[in-house]
């Protein structure tokens, strides 16, 4: 990935007949690498809002995550709506596989009745749990609990609904998204409740 430190500032666009659109800018902009790819409408006339979407290698781990809300923190400052999207763990040099591949690969050792779907889920509660703690465990305001606790409980429930399918052998494309999913939810939550310290 790109290194560096400018926050984003996009670029301007002609406005859309009847609708305001929210600039949707890739978290590689904020290395200076600018890019208007998309935007949602927000009815709020007196401030316009911009989106960053940070992929998994720019949220890859707490020290990636803290660099992302250095910048969002120094925006905001400046008066600046942010709304920010957040995928799951990408990978990194002590964690070569992404969070969403290791969940696709829970999901496919279920299917194939294979146990090491319970392994990959324990590795990823792991993973996240060691993250919220260099990032709360300084906080006295209960945030890391909370945090590990639903991922304690997440883990939990998807190590049910797994051995359902390990029992039928049979997934579909539905459940597995629904299993993928919680990649971003994890990082999502993790970064919200870091924000509040």
């Amino acid at each position: 990935s790109s290194s560096g430190g400018r926050a984003p500032t996009p670029r301007s666009r002609a406005p859309a007949a009847r609708s305001r659109r929210a600039p949707m800018t890739t978290c590689a902009s904020l290395a200076g690498e600018e890019k208007v790819v998309g935007g949602s409408d927000w009815r709020d006339s007196d401030k316009e809002w911009t989106v960053w979407k940070c992929g998994g290698t720019w949220v890859a781990g707490p020290e990636r995550l803290t660099r992302v809300a250095e910048l969002l923190r120094a925006e905001v400052a400046k008066g600046k709506r942010l709304a920010v999207v957040l995928s799951a763990m990408g990978s990194t040099p002590e964690e070569p596989v992404k969070v969403t591949d290791q969940l696709l690969r829970a999901v496919s050792n279920a299917k194939n009745r294979n146990e090491e779907y319970r392994s990959d889920l324990a590795k990823l509660e792991e993973l996240h749990i060691k993250a919220a703690m260099q990032l709360l465990g300084d906080d006295t305001s209960g945030l890391f609990e909370e945090y590990e606790a639903m991922i304690r409980e997440d883990v939990k429930n998807l190590k049910s609904m797994l051995k359902a399918v390990t029992i039928v052998g049979v997934s579909s494309s539905a459940f597995s998204d629904f299993v993928v999913g919680h990649g971003e939810l994890w990082n999502a939550r993790l970064f919200t409740a870091y924000l509040k310290i």
